[in-house]
């Protein structure tokens, strides 16, 4: 997967070039789909107005996000919706999910199969918890930086 025409599709989102992005995000869609699948701004706006936000009792793709300022509800927030699922997907096991749980404040939720289907949640990572912090070494704290432990 070519991870810049991503990144660069996100930017144009949030900078309200939405028809660029969603050419951007189609680029990327053509290189995997055998179909010539291609997304329109109507049919993201129309999916996730039909999806509900995740919570760990109804999981879902679209997460809520958390970021300042405020995203465009109708057209801008979808879009970002449907590129960060794509990247999820495209970069499955590369590691950079954090980054996008970090940057959009994503909860995140450790949840356990009781066995019947049926889910408890364990642990929750919310959109400010200081968990989210890089961990400077010792080394640098012991000097003139001021540490970021929890």
């Amino acid at each position: 997967t070519d991870e810049t025409l991503m990144v660069r599709a996100e930017a144009k989102a949030l900078l309200g070039r939405y028809e660029e992005a969603l050419a951007d995000l189609n680029l990327e869609l053509s290189v995997f789909s055998k179909k010539g699948v291609k997304l329109t701004l109507q049919g993201i706006q129309d999916f996730y107005k039909g999806v509900k936000y995740y919570t760990p009792e109804h999981p879902t793709p679209r997460k809520e996000l958390h970021v300042t300022p405020a995203l465009e509800a109708t057209t801008q927030e979808p879009l970002l919706q449907a590129i960060l699922q794509l990247r999820r997907i495209l970069t499955i096991h590369e590691g950079l999910r954090m980054q996008d749980i970090k940057r959009y404040g994503i909860p995140v939720y450790r949840r356990q199969n009781d066995g019947s289907g049926r889910y408890t949640v364990k642990a929750e990572l919310t959109a400010q918890d200081p968990r989210h912090a890089i961990q400077l070494p010792d080394l640098a704290v012991q000097g003139s930086i001021k540490g970021n432990k929890y």
